[in-house]
């Protein structure tokens, strides 16, 4: 085994991730204190997605360039600042819009400054996604422009928001769809990650919808692993399936039907993870180790029906349990 730990370059990133930015109250929801474990205890990590049906991973989706746009954008907007230590998470929501309600570019771009016409964009932007930050909507812009193509149709339309069909396709039926669509609230967490932290192994809430994408942004060659853990179908099972999957920072996790159902997934708390360099060697001999940095986790997912009222008896009763990242 070979080790790749190097020195923490997290720090020249971004201003998020700078050393200002790595403490972390005692109590807070993900606080270790420096835990470590033993090496022959870890579950060898694999840089290629588990065969489980509705897991699809994509390990280098985002460019560069994107990656430091939300890592910067995010930075920008102090979700993480030290004016409250130990800050690990923030969440946005938006109501979206259907693609017919939505102006088109090319009524809205004034003729001359440049200037004016980015900031005429991004409004037009945030009005698209119900008032989400510009960055999100770039985001969210990029992965449906990427992922068009790499996954069906089916689960692209899952992903992001359905358009409306057109008048002369519409039925009685698909009226009632695209109203209850047309409607629907998105959410994203924003989740960051100490060196050490990890994340509660759980199943995401059902006040979220099906089809939930989880991004992951950090300094070059960094990542983290995440478990996946079949939900017990019997209490007397002899054999727990586990799977473990490395997340490098510019990776997209998408997690759809028996995937977002039946699996848990979870971030084992330490400070590094074994990851098999390469995946065509079964030998557990050639696994590295890899030093964990500070990491950004942003999800993406829509509310179920109903899951986005707030008071309600039957929504309250889905808000218990961990809260997913």
């Amino acid at each position: 085994m070979s080790d790749q730990s190097g020195s923490d370059g997290d720090g020249d990133t971004d201003s998020l991730f700078s050393s200002s930015s790595l403490s972390s109250a005692p109590g807070s929801p993900r606080d270790v204190a420096a835990q470590t474990a033993e090496e022959g205890s870890f579950r060898i990590a694999s840089r290629r997605a588990p065969a489980v049906p509705g897991l699809l991973f994509f390990p280098d989706l985002l460019s560069a360039s994107l990656c430091s746009d939300v890592v910067s954008s995010v930075a920008d907007c102090g979700y993480f600042t030290d004016e409250v230590v130990g800050r690990n998470q923030a969440m946005l929501f938006a109501r979206a819009r259907p693609s017919e309600c939505r102006p088109r570019r090319d009524t809205i771009d004034p003729p001359g400054d440049r200037s004016k016409r980015r900031k005429v964009e991004g409004e037009a932007d945030e009005a698209d996604h119900g008032g989400l930050p510009a960055w999100v909507t770039r985001l969210i812009a990029e992965l449906e422009r990427k992922l068009d193509g790499l996954v069906d149709d089916e689960l692209h339309r899952l992903l992001f928001a359905p358009r409306l069909r057109p008048p002369a396709e519409r039925t009685s039926t698909h009226a009632k769809t695209d109203a209850e669509t047309a409607l629907r609230s998105r959410q994203l967490i924003l989740n960051l990650y100490r060196p050490g932290e990890g994340l509660s192994s759980h199943v995401d809430l059902m006040r979220f919808g099906d089809g939930i994408m989880l991004a992951s942004f950090g300094a070059p060659q960094r990542g983290v692993v995440m478990e996946f853990t079949r939900v017990a179908q019997d209490q007397h099972a002899e054999q727990t399936i586990v799977h473990s999957l490395f997340l490098p920072s510019g990776s997209l996790l998408i997690l759809s039907g028996e995937a977002r159902y039946d699996w848990k997934h979870g971030i084992p708390a330490r400070r590094f993870d074994l990851v098999r360099d390469d995946d065509d060697d079964d030998d557990d001999d050639s696994a590295v180790r890899l030093e964990r940095g500070t990491r950004l986790s942003v999800t993406i997912r829509w509310m179920g029906e109903g899951g986005d009222v707030v008071g309600h008896e039957d929504a309250d009763s889905l808000a218990s349990g961990p809260v997913p990242g």
